[in-house]
């Protein structure tokens, strides 16, 4: 699945959201799970999963 189907799928699951919003949804959540990444932080989201950053030695 492509950035693209999420914005798809986000846009047909909505009553209110057109394909242009729907995208910039997506596009402003994954820039806050960056950054928030790059802050040394984890993202922990119930029932989805757990995103760290792991160092590789």
């Amino acid at each position: 699945m492509t950035k693209e189907d999420i914005v798809i799928r986000i846009r047909d699951a909505s009553d209110t959201l057109n394909k242009k919003l729907s995208a910039e949804v997506v596009n402003k959540l994954l820039a806050i799970m960056k950054q928030t990444l790059r802050d040394g932080e984890e993202i922990k989201i119930s029932s989805f999963g757990k995103f760290y950053v792991q160092r590789r030695k």
